[in-house]
């Protein structure tokens, strides 16, 4: 209880919002977890409705109601949440009070939350997937529809349209007619989402029943039928889709999908020819989790936006079906659902939010000026308050009675043995490699607060600075010998029940990195969590490979099958599925996300495993680990290595700018201390130049830039360090001993040509020509 005084906190701070815009026009500027966000003519307001325990996506719905013709609901509508216990319930909004409806017993986890109904209907029929089983829960929560589906897997993602239904498992797709199975496709990688483009005779012709599929390969695959008809390689895994505007837009074809760097684009599934029509960023790299459209600022629909590290985000589509953002707020967890309807009044809009951890709360949209109207008198908000007040000293009273008993029970032995209870706990992980940054994040949510967190590294990684990050950080300095060489604690607040670490690693070497996550508990207790960093750790899967480069080549022959070679891969690369593939061979191509941009094409088969890459520094990497994976297993392999001496050239001019800007910064830096010292000591600086007053004006941009990313520190000097060794290594030759003055060269004067004469002849360079 200690760790949840949040619900009397919002209460109260939501109260004295409400009760302060009466009395005057003005409201404060808003700040993180604020309950209060202005908009150019609205306020969203959070009101928390209830907590249903740990959720998963798509768990969340508000169930719409008749309207009359001018568009207001003849009854507020209800939300309907799943949990992972389970549970269903139904929540709905009287007197400013949350009310149950109906909650169903526990059970197994909810999966999926859907909406169904007649085709142009009112879809306000709830169907609940758990396990393979669909049902449907009626208004009074019976149970009036049960399904069981003939999937040997549990249901991952579920459509509706009518009396279709799409069942996906991690690969399976399943397209049932009226509860009897129409299609079925098995799906090469793992399903993430599942759309079906609505059914209208005017756009399909003869088209087949359409799904849409967001799959972990970076790929939007369209099924027709029993068949995957078209795919769309996109730059990032996609892993939310909804329908364009609610229907798939002016033609039904249209399909928005988020993805798991933040990225939100929109595709075009005519019957021949898909295509992406655009991309963008939204406010943060995080997992797009939840998507839904709703006309929250005008007739034409919004998209709302949730992610997984707590934002909401709101968009409008401009006429081009383009979106421009309009407003973000930031909640404190990582959001699985988000709906809309009007929850709260008949006449205003609401968001509803659903978290992780299973906070269910409304971000009520207000219009300026009829606030002052609905809020409830001063002595009503102090009597709820103290009404609050009294509930928690009443919990408070219970949890420690709770408390001394259990101690009670723990201290006497009986027959020698003691009591005792192991308490357990759920926690919602994700370990992802940020393309923008080459960054790997994680982060770490619980619905419990958590009390510390434990990072032990087998390999070198150093903390990036993460602006929301209230945990008090500390680093232990191992002793020589031991297996880990970082360890750091994250000692986190009160209340604190979610945790994000920004990493940055070298490309190289292979470990792991162990986590123990202790929450607030009695007694104490925690969990291990293990992550794998591969060898090539910053290389991610990409659908292209250009051949035009100048191309280093690895082949490597012998008595070994596919499954051997496949599992080789898996061993060095991300983004390879743990499955092999029903071919005689594949072809997997990578890009690096720290050297300019090399790629890497590798190609498996029975007997016989081939790489080929502009990069001497991968080509050397993989091998070693070659070398050390058919020693390992005694086997007897022929090894044959091509270098291009071109190669490394092409290598340091795709370093080139990345080192160019760096320098650039770190000289503009120096230029604007010395500007801003002048103008401290109140000289005249009229005379400066448009360019030396951007500098001045950019002081802390360029200072925080040089503060984050030294050149004495950069990681670009490992990846040249790496290249340097790389290519005499594979010449026969260590050049450990040369390796300062590589890093001199690179960090005082850097020039690409002088750098290019030392790659080639270390031991007979001279430095750089003295200059006239």
């Amino acid at each position: 209880l200690q760790s949840r005084p949040s619900t009397l906190a919002r209460c109260t701070a939501t109260s004295a919002i409400t009760t302060a815009r009466v009395s005057s026009r003005s409201a404060a500027p808003p700040s993180q977890g604020s309950s209060l966000i202005k908009m150019a003519e609205m306020a969203l307001t959070r009101v928390d409705l209830a907590q249903v325990g740990q959720t998963k996506r798509n768990c969340l719905k508000v169930v719409p109601v008749e309207r009359a013709a001018d568009g207001t609901p003849k009854s507020l509508e209800r939300v309907v949440v799943g949990s992972v216990n389970g549970s269903v319930v139904c929540l709905f909004r009287k007197k400013n009070e949350t009310q149950v409806a109906y909650k169903t017993p526990p059970g197994k986890s909810v999966e999926v939350v859907f909406l169904g109904g007649a085709v142009g209907g009112i879809c306000d029929k709830v169907f609940i997937a758990t396990d393979n089983v669909v049902r449907g829960v009626s208004k009074k929560g019976k149970h009036f529809f049960a399904f069981e589906t003939n999937m040997a897997e549990p249901i991952r993602r579920m459509f509706i349209y009518g009396v279709e239904m799409v069942t996906c498992g991690k690969r399976t797709y399943t397209h049932y007619h009226d509860c009897v199975q129409a299609h079925h496709v098995i799906c090469p990688e793992d399903i993430l989402d599942v759309v079906c483009l609505p059914l209208e005779s005017t756009a399909w012709g003869e088209r087949a029943f359409t799904a849409v599929l967001a799959c972990s390969d970076n790929t939007i695959r369209v099924v027709e039928g029993s068949d995957i008809s078209d795919e769309i390689r996109l730059n990032d895994t996609p892993v939310t889709l909804q329908l364009f505007m609610g229907d798939g837009g002016h033609n039904k074809m249209h399909v928005l999908y988020g993805t798991k760097t933040g990225q939100l684009g929109l595709v075009d599934l005519p019957q021949r020819g898909a295509s992406v029509v655009w991309e963008i960023s939204t406010s943060s790299a995080s997992a797009i989790t939840a998507m839904t459209f709703y006309a929250l600022t005008g007739e034409r629909k919004d998209v709302i936006l949730g992610k997984d590290d707590g934002r909401v985000e709101i968009y409008t589509v401009e006429t081009d079906d383009k979106l421009s953002m309009r407003q973000m707020i930031q909640c404190d967890e990582s959001i699985t659902c988000v709906s809309c309807g009007r929850v709260s009044s008949e006449h205003t809009d609401d968001i509803v939010v659903c978290t992780y951890t299973g906070w269910v709360f409304s971000l009520t949209r207000i219009a300026e000026g009829s606030l002052s109207s609905a809020a409830p008198p001063v002595h009503a908000v102090n009597a709820k308050v103290q009404q609050l007040r009294n509930e928690v000293t009443e919990l408070e009273q219970k949890v420690l009675e709770e408390r001394n008993r259990y101690t009670e029970m723990i201290s006497k032995e009986n027959d020698g043995a003691v009591h005792s209870y192991l308490p357990t706990f759920h926690i919602h992980e994700s370990f992802e490699l940020n393309k923008a940054t080459g960054y790997y994040i994680l982060s770490i949510s619980l619905v419990l607060p958590i009390e510390f967190i434990v990072v032990m590294s087998q390999v070198d990684l150093k903390l990036v600075d993460v602006e929301r990050n209230n945990a008090v950080i500390g680093y232990t300095k191992p002793k020589e010998n031991e297996e880990f060489r970082s360890i750091i604690t994250y000692r986190c607040q009160s209340s604190q029940t979610r945790v994000e670490m920004h990493m940055r690693v070298d490309e190289g070497e292979a470990g792991a990195i162990m986590v123990l996550i202790v929450p607030d508990l009695k007694p104490s207790c925690g969990q291990l969590r293990r992550y794998d960093l591969k060898h090539l750790s910053l290389h991610v899967r990409t659908h292209s490979f250009d051949s035009s480069r100048p191309l280093n080549t690895m082949q490597i022959t012998g008595q070994f099958s596919l499954g051997e070679v496949h599992a080789w891969l898996v061993g060095c690369l991300d983004g390879i599925p743990a499955r092999v593939p029903n071919s005689p061979s594949v072809t997997y191509t990578f890009q690096c996300l720290v050297d300019g941009g090399s790629q890497l094409e590798a190609t498996a088969s029975k007997g016989t495993l081939s790489f080929r890459s502009d990069s001497v520094t991968t080509i050397c990497t993989l091998r070693d680990i070659m070398n050390r994976e058919t020693t390992r297993r005694n086997m007897r392999v022929a090894i044959n290595c091509t270098v291009e001496e071109r190669s490394v050239e092409h290598s340091l001019r795709l370093l080139h700018p990345k080192m160019s800007r760096l320098h650039d910064t770190h000289t503009k830096c120096k230029l604007a201390q010395a500007l801003k010292e002048l103008e401290a000591n109140d000289a005249e600086l009229s005379f400066l130049s448009d360019e030396y007053r951007q500098i001045l004006k950019d002081y802390d941009r360029l200072m925080k830039e040089s503060e984050s990313d030294p050149i004495e520190e950069s990681p670009l000097l490992i990846v040249y360090q790496r290249l340097f060794v790389s290519k005499w290594k594979l010449d026969g030759s260590n050049v450990t001993q040369y390796v300062p003055q590589l890093r001199e060269l690179i960090t005082t004067d850097y020039d690409i040509d002088v750098l290019l004469s030392f790659f080639k002849a270390p031991h007979s360079f001279k430095g750089k020509p003295e200059q006239d």
